[in-house]
Formats: structure tokens, C-alpha cells, sequence
């Protein structure tokens, strides 16, 4: 849950001031063991998306609140293995709709990356990753992230020079 309300300006908020009170992110888990300690988890629900450097999908920031995310359709199965004890592989394969012919595809400051008229498809694409998790110790953990972007229609109509591309990103987590 997120609100943000600004009482305080002269002439009162701006639009860019006011998030009542929203759904900002949520899911919920559907957990099925298998033998051992294996299980399948289905998830459902509504979360906040940022891949790579951010140019086609993104957080929703504006001037003053962070915005919960909007007229997008997103499906990504995964599976994660545990390869040895601290050593953990994921692999997903998300699928993103436009849900409405009006909606764009925005970048991190909001801007514009694919606009919405030149094209009547709803298939934005399909990006596979995979991330190699490694606890080292108690406070240190070390992630190995791979996606590729395979773009759908809506891109490439949109856009017709646009290539397909991928992304390796290296992530060194210390707790304390």
C-alpha cells in the first residue's frame, strides 16, 4: 500500500503531489511439493518491473511519488534450482502485453521509448533470464543476471530498425 499527500503548497497540490491511498504491489503464492524438497510456485499479482538499463521496461517515477504500475499484461513462469548448498540457479521467461492500443512503452524519467499509434498489436515481447545466486558467507552474496529481449510485434512495428539485444549484469550484496 502507498499514499502520498501534500497539504502544504501555496495553491494547494500539483497532480504530480497526490497518490491516494493505492495498490502499489502485491502477489500471492501458490506453493505444490513435489518429492523432497522440491515444489512449483504459481504467482499472481502486481509488482513493479526494471530490466537491464531500463529503456523498455521500468519503475514509474514521477516529480514526487513513485507510481504503481499501469496498463501493462505480464506473465513469467520460472524455476529455480539448487545446484549445491549456497549455489542457487533461477530461470524465468516473462511475456508482456500492452493491455490497452492506447498505452506506449516508458523509460525510467517517464519518457517515451515505444509510442502507442504506430502500431494495432499488443505484444510487447518475450524476455528470458537466468540468475546464478551464490551465498558466499553469512553477509556476502554474489548474483549472476542474464536476460535476452526478444521483441514482439508492437516493438518492431513501432520501431522497425530495433534489434533484438541481451544484457549480463554482475550484483555483489553485502549485509550487515
Amino acid at each position: 500500500m502507498q499514499s502520498s499527500l501534500e497539504d502544504f503548497r501555496d495553491g494547494g497540490p500539483r497532480p504530480t503531489d497526490r497518490d491516494d491511498l493505492d495498490l502499489h504491489q502485491t502477489f500471492a503464492d501458490l506453493r505444490v511439493p513435489f518429492s523432497g524438497s522440491d515444489e512449483l510456485t504459481l504467482r499472481a499479482g502486481r509488482q513493479e518491473m526494471a530490466y537491464g538499463s531500463q529503456r523498455l521496461i521500468s519503475v514509474r517515477e514521477s516529480p514526487n511519488n513513485r507510481l504503481g504500475p499501469q496498463n501493462i499484461m505480464d506473465l513469467q513462469p520460472g524455476v529455480d534450482f539448487t545446484l549445491v548448498k549456497g549455489l542457487k540457479l533461477t530461470t524465468s521467461c516473462d511475456f508482456v502485453w500492452r493491455e490497452s492500443l492506447d498505452d506506449g512503452v516508458y523509460g525510467v524519467a517517464l519518457n517515451l521509448q515505444v509510442p502507442p499509434g504506430a502500431s494495432q498489436a499488443r505484444y510487447v515481447g518475450t524476455f528470458p533470464s537466468a540468475s546464478l545466486a551464490w551465498q558466499a558467507g553469512r553477509h556476502l552474496n554474489l548474483t549472476l543476471n542474464y536476460v535476452t529481449y526478444l521483441f514482439g510485434d508492437f516493438v518492431k512495428l513501432s520501431i522497425p530498425n530495433q534489434r533484438n539485444g541481451s544484457y549480463v549484469s554482475a550484483v555483489v550484496t553485502v549485509r550487515f
